[in-house]
């Protein structure tokens, strides 16, 4: 299992586009990773934030894709994280 990361076309088409992270400049082409990318590592909780997380979405700590998808669909900024439904499965 891996992580991708694309850029919306409607975003690097306007004039101040800048990238969400220096580690992922602006481009067309997907930045793809057998694990996390280590931005999306970065925004799953730690802590006591991770500890109430997992408990109360029954997620085990270590499944860090499962942990994205369920507490990061709407982070700050300009950031979605959305399963890719183009996949199908069966």
């Amino acid at each position: 299992m891996g992580s991708r990361f694309t850029y919306d076309p409607e975003w690097l088409a306007l004039s101040g586009a800048i990238p969400v992270s220096l580690t992922l400049p602006l481009r067309p082409e997907p930045y793809e990773s057998r694990g996390l990318l280590p931005f999306l590592e970065n925004l799953l909780p730690e802590g006591w934030l991770l500890e109430l997380s997992t408990a109360k979405l029954k997620i085990p700590k270590d499944d860090a894709f499962g942990l994205l998808l369920a507490t990061c669909a709407d982070c700050v900024g300009a950031v979605e994280v959305l399963p890719d439904d183009s996949r199908q499965t069966g």
